[in-house]
């Protein structure tokens, strides 16, 4: 415990992607574990992946960068929606 506040660490079970893979909507990038529940990340549209920084069985933080993923048809897409990091955030109370 830090401050009365417990840190939450996820653990890699699985990457499910390399860099130059053509991934579509919905497909999960990172399979993470915490607290014995499995917390699949998925890719928000369709995407090349473009780097891995993590691998199975490593550490991670919320809020951490697991890798980068840029939309495969960049043309449709809002300029904000360019090239975003997968993160992993933490669980807001509640479950929410």
């Amino acid at each position: 415990m830090l401050n009365g506040r417990q840190l939450l660490v996820y653990v890699v079970v699985a990457v499910l992607t390399e860099p130059g893979q053509l991934v579509n909507q919905g497909n999960t990038l990172v399979l993470l574990e915490a607290m014995k529940m499995e917390l699949p990340l998925c890719v928000p549209r369709d995407s090349t992946v473009e780097t891995v920084v993590y691998s199975a069985g490593e550490l991670v933080a919320p809020g951490v960068s697991l890798g980068h993923a840029e939309p495969a048809t960049p043309s449709r897409q809002p300029p904000d929606a360019i090239g975003r990091s997968v993160r992993v955030r933490r669980p807001r109370p509640g479950g929410s």
